[in-house]
Formats: structure tokens, C-alpha cells, sequence
């Protein structure tokens, strides 16, 4: 039998054991089989069972749409895995600038702070004057002469800020949310002015290090706010947790609403092995936040920890590349160290970037004590790689209503009389799986989730091969197992004006190149595990006026200074500095996702038109353009910025 005339009750149950690039490939076949990308159930079904933690799947859950969700995240991997965007743009020019969680926010002219939420393709930005928000803070905290504002962490609504006097050597920490121009509260923070914060629509965290011991060694120290009381918690001192350098030694991170604590240190002074591989020894913790009782069980800061060897290909390694973050994997929703590094090679003066990858898991049994805080249900909220979304509701149970009538509607989309309703809906709810999991007692025991994933990418034989100062961009995504790089030719501090060019360096080769041949424009690796593009593609006429205008969006000219970046799951975006002022940045955008579709944007080739906006896209015109006295909104499609332009390409 054909594959067009089986039953879609038979199609339901083979898509279970195929990849999601096959079925995606299969549905664009012919007709007969599009449904298998546009039905709800089939599409909901894949996604539940490959990627139910991504930040598609977790909005499926709130608004249903899972054939849009599936088309998306599909894009997305593989719109990164073949090195081809879907929007590039420069979106503003900052003094500082922070990018997390899909929401940009930036300071200009030292004297205002703009926050634009670009995963939404909003078409407004919060401006806040800086000077009048902080002369609204009742008492003397601030002082306005040779001071420094800037952004550090932006999540669920809630923006971390930090204040620092030149004059008076003060470091205060400000908490607001800019939607409603709300400031939450403020704390001068003593001891370092170097702070991490972290936090949930509920609970903040925010990890100060204070010098201790030797030159190289620290103390974290964690504070905990509860947001809706307004109330601190009792401090907690993490004694004998390693490291300094965040997202390179130590890393922190909320996932499902427990604190995740990374630390890594290679383990020299341990004695010579034959063995090939080298041991780093890990430290984690892990601890359930928004628990006041969880300072009485521990008082003095003696949180139950694990720690683990991990083997590495060589100990000797560039510590300019070194890189670690801890994620929650798209598929298993378990939380999973991500580290970078490049080593050099036992064989020879040869060197190899690596990225290992292993998943965390606490025994949920070990160590609990009798009594230990009460285990309550919470509901999963973030993404990959620390990404943090809007909490999610456990998903409605499917209604009659609702699934007749998503069956007559598939029933006309199809045509078949196989399309039998009595079949398919008890496999449907049989699948329905809770959104939320029992947190439970403080687990001291860890245990090392399955084999360590190892994915090696470039080497010094890679051609052509790119130094540490010719790779302004180091970034990894592990949800499509790739390298994605900002590399230039040109030699840093000369003359000649930046090329700078996207390099990604993927495990797996996208089976649909849609008529492109990439292998002629790719290059050789030395790891045959990567297959290395370029983007732009060599195969661009530079003399064409739209890739000259392309250019100048990944090159602004005046702007050849140093280039740092950020990234989250689907999209990137990268800073050059102003020649000869590093304190002005151009700020340049590369998004993967194809959901994301800014205003003012033009269309790259010819052929198409330029892309509406859908019904979910646009935005109703905010009822009061002025939040406050210091706070207003301002519609980016209106205004005459200089820095809104750039193109989007066909998705």
C-alpha cells in the first residue's frame, strides 16, 4: 500500500520512528502527505517525543498550535546547521548592552536605557530616562557625577541593573520591571563589584565573589530576594566552591525552579596516568530556591554538593577559548553541562576545539532527609541554555468539541474515509503528559546522566584556519550540534576594513540543501564529524548592490573595532566597536528563528515581497505611549533611527 492511501491512524503510529527531517521531507512529497505538517496531532506527537522542551513546543502548550511549532523549530535547527538566517539587521548603536532570553537592552548617550524585546518582533521599546529614575529612589543612594548605569540580566519581565560612583565607590544593585516602570527594590552591594544575578517571575538571585585565599581564589556569596514580599533571605556562603571566571570556571543557572551550580577545574595535581584521557573534576550543587527552610537545614552555607571526573582528550588547553554554561536539553528536559575547549594534542603541536556535553542528574532518593522541605509541583518554565519563559500551564485535556472539530477539519484536508475519529483519540490522550515535576527533597547525591556526547570541531589543519584573533564570535548551539563563529581574514589593528563572515560547524548535514550545493562552497575539516559553511556564501557577486548593502549591515563602516557577541537558542547578536571610541558599539543582528520578523525590514532577493506581519504578529497600539515620569514607550516604526535597517531572507 501506498503511503498516501494508509490510514492516518497507521501514519500516526510510524511517525514514532522517524526523524523529524524525514517527516518533514516526506510531507512536502506531494500532496497527499502535507498533512503530516500541518496536522495537529501528528505534529504534536513529534514534537512530545523529540524536542518537548523546546521554547516551541513549550508555547505549543499554552496556545495549541502545534504544526506551527513544529514547522518553526524545524527551520530554526535548520537554518543554523546549514548556515543560513533568516533576518540580519543592525538594530541599535549602545554604550553597553546586555541580550538574554530573546529581549535586548541597551544604554545610549550614557543617559537613557531601552529595552526591545526582538524574540517578539515588538514594535515598541521601553525608554527610560536613567537620571530621573534613579533621583525617584527616595534617599541619597545615588550620586550623579562620574557615575556608570548599565544592564546585566534581563528575565520574566524583570530587569537587573547595576550602579556604580566613581566618587564615592558605591555599587548598587536596582530591580525593576520596565513594562510598568516599576522599581522592585534596591541593595548596595559590598565586597565586589562583580555580580551575577539570576531569577524567576518570583524569586531573584543574585552571586557576588569576594576574594579569598590565594590570588586566584574566591568566594561566592548567593542572596535571594523574594519578589512579591520584598524580602532578603538569610545569606548563603558557598565555602569550598572553585572558581572565578563566570562561563569559563563556574557558571549558574535556574532551571525549573532549582539553583544549578557548575564548577570545573582540571585536575593537575594528580599523579601521571598512562591513561590517554585526563580527568577535570566537576563540583555541582543543586538546591530548590524560594525556601526559606532550606537555610534552616543548612545554616552555615554547607549545601550538599557532588562532584564527578570527566575525561578530557589532553590537559593542555587555550584557556582564551574555554567556555561553559549549563541548559536544559531540548529533548529530555534534563539540565546538561556544556563545556568548550581547545586543546592541544598529545601527537604534536596540533590543537582541536572539543565540546563535551553530559547531563545532570540528582538521585531523587539519596540523601533525603526526614525532615527536609516538603515536595510541591512545578511548572516547566525555561529553555535551552538558561532561556527563561513565561510560566506554562499544565496542558488542558482535549475537549470533544475542540478535537471533532480539528477532525473535520483534517477529514477535509485529507479526503480519505480511513480518517476514523473512535481510533486515534484514545491514543491522543493516552500521550497527554504532565508539564510540571515533583521537586522534592535537597538531593546531595548527583549521577551522571548517559555516556559524555563529544562533538570536535576545528583544528589547527582545518583550511582555511582562523587564530583566536580572527574568531571575533565564539558560540556553541547544542540543540543542533554546531560551532557558530564571527570570523575575518583581516588581521585585527590594520587598516583594511572587517569582513566578517559566519562559520558554522555542524555535526549532522541537513539532508535538504534545496537545490544548493554547499559541499562546493564549504570547506575541508580536519574532524570529519563537522562540515564547516560560510556565510555569506562565496557564491554571492560581490559587485551585486544588494550583497554590498548586506556587507555594510555585518560591516558598518566606521565600526572596526573589538567584536563581542551573545547568543541564545535561535539567534545571535554581535557588537563592533566605534574606531577609535570603543565605547560605542553598533549592535548587529543574526536571527535563525523564522518566527521572528522586525519592523522596517527589506527583502533580500528580488523575488520576494516583503513579509506581512500575522494576525498573532502585530501589536495593538499601547493605550499610553508615557508609563511614568521617567518611562515611556516609543514605536520603532515610526522613529528615524538610524540604526533600524537590515534585510530579512525567504523562510
Amino acid at each position: 500500500m501506498n503511503l498516501y492511501n494508509m490510514p492516518v491512524e497507521i501514519m500516526l503510529f510510524m511517525v514514532d520512528f522517524f526523524d523529524p527531517d524525514d517527516v518533514f521531507h516526506l510531507g512536502l512529497t506531494c500532496k497527499a502527505l502535507v498533512y503530516l505538517v500541518n496536522d495537529r496531532h501528528v505534529c504534536r506527537r513529534i514534537l512530545l517525543r523529540w524536542a518537548k522542551f523546546s521554547p516551541e513546543a513549550l508555547q505549543a502548550q499554552k496556545d495549541g498550535d502545534y504544526s506551527r511549532a513544529f514547522r518553526t523549530i524545524w527551520k530554526r535547527r535548520r537554518a543554523i546547521t546549514m548556515a543560513e538566517p533568516y533576518t540580519a539587521a543592525i538594530v541599535a548603536e549602545a554604550d553597553c548592552y546586555i541580550y538574554t532570553n530573546g529581549v535586548l537592552c541597551y544604554t545610549t548617550n550614557r543617559s537613557q536605557l531601552r529595552v526591545r524585546n526582538l524574540r517578539r518582533s515588538s514594535a515598541y521599546e521601553v525608554v527610560i530616562n536613567v537620571r530621573a529614575m534613579l533621583a525617584s529612589v527616595p534617599g541619597d543612594l545615588f550620586n550623579f557625577k562620574q557615575f556608570r548605569f548599565y544592564p546585566i540580566y534581563y528575565a520574566a519581565g524583570i530587569l537587573s541593573c547595576i550602579y556604580s560612583s566613581n566618587q564615592t565607590g558605591t555599587t548598587v544593585l536596582l530591580v525593576l520591571r520596565p513594562a510598568t516602570s516599576e522599581i522592585i527594590t534596591t541593595r548596595v552591594v559590598e565586597r565586589h563589584p562583580k555580580v551575577i544575578v539570576r531569577n524567576t517571575d518570583e524569586f531573584l538571585l543574585f552571586f557576588v565573589s569576594a576574594p579569598w585565599g590565594g590570588e586566584r581564589s574566591c568566594r561566592w556569596h548567593i542572596y535571594q530576594l523574594d519578589i512579591e514580599n520584598r524580602e532578603w533571605f538569610p545569606e548563603i556562603v558557598l565555602e569550598d566552591f572553585r572558581g572565578k571566571d563566570i562561563d569559563c570556571e563556574i557558571c549558574f543557572e535556574i532551571i525549573d525552579e532549582y539553583l544549578y551550580a557548575v564548577s570545573a577545574h582540571l585536575a593537575l595535581d594528580e599523579p601521571e596516568s598512562d591513561d590517554a584521557s585526563i580527568g577535570g573534576v566537576y563540583h555541582a550543587l543543586r538546591f530548590p530556591i524560594g525556601r526559606r527552610q532550606l537555610y534552616q537545614f543548612y545554616p552555615e552555607g554547607d549545601l550538599p554538593q557532588a562532584t564527578w571526573e570527566y575525561l578530557y582528550s589532553s590537559e593542555l588547553e587555550d584557556f582564551r577559548w574555554k567556555w561553559m554554561q549549563i541548559g536544559k536539553n531540548e529533548s529530555s528536559g534534563v539540565p546538561t553541562v556544556v563545556e568548550i575547549r581547545r586543546e592541544f594534542l598529545a601527537n604534536g603541536y596540533h590543537n582541536r576545539r572539543s565540546c563535551y556535553k553530559r547531563e545532570l542528574k540528582f538521585d531523587g532518593s539519596a540523601g533525603a532527609a526526614s525532615n527536609d522541605p516538603p515536595s510541591r509541583s512545578v511548572e516547566i518554565q525555561h529553555d535551552s541554555l538558561g532561556g527563561l519563559h513565561d510560566a506554562v500551564p499544565n496542558e488542558p485535556a482535549f475537549t470533544d468539541d475542540r478535537d471533532f472539530d480539528a477532525i473535520h477539519r483534517e477529514s477535509s484536508i485529507h479526503g480519505e474515509p480511513y480518517y476514523q475519529p473512535g481510533i486515534l483519540l484514545p491514543s491522543i490522550k493516552s500521550d497527554l503528559s504532565a508539564t510540571s515535576e515533583t521537586v522534592g527533597q535537597v538531593n546531595p547525591g548527583a549521577a551522571l546522566g548517559s555516556t559524555p556526547t563529544t562533538h570536535h570541531g576545528d583544528t589547527s589543519e582545518t583550511i582555511p584556519n582562523f587564530p583566536y584573533h580572527q574568531c571575533f564570535v565564539r558560540s556553541y548551539f547544542p540543540s543542533c550540534d554546531s560551532f557558530v563563529d564571527m570570523v575575518s581574514p583581516v588581521l585585527r589593528h590594520t587598516t583594511a576594513p572587517q569582513e566578517l563572515r559566519l562559520r558554522i560547524m555542524s555535526r549532522k548535514t541537513a539532508a535538504c540543501t534545496w537545490g544548493y550545493d554547499f559541499h562546493s562552497e564549504g570547506c575541508t575539516c580536519g574532524d570529519a564529524e563537522s562540515t564547516v559553511r560560510f556565510w555569506p556564501r562565496d557564491s554571492f557577486q560581490k559587485n551585486d548592490r544588494l550583497f554590498r548593502s548586506l556587507d555594510e549591515i555585518l560591516n558598518p563602516p566606521g565600526y572596526s573595532g573589538d567584536v563581542e557577541a551573545t547568543a541564545d537558542y535561535g539567534s545571535l547578536i554581535y557588537a563592533v566597536a566605534q574606531s577609535g571610541n570603543s565605547s560605542r558599539k553598533v549592535l548587529v543582528y543574526i536571527g535563525f528563528d523564522p518566527s521572528v520578523n522586525l519592523y522596517n525590514l527589506r527583502p533580500f532577493h528580488k523575488s520576494y515581497t516583503r513579509r506581512q506581519h500575522s494576525r498573532c504578529q502585530k501589536e495593538r497600539s499601547p493605550a499610553l505611549l508615557q508609563l511614568s515620569a521617567w518611562a515611556r514607550l516609543e514605536d520603532c516604526r515610526t522613529s528615524r533611527h538610524r540604526y533600524q535597517e537590515g534585510f530579512h531572507f525567504f523562510a
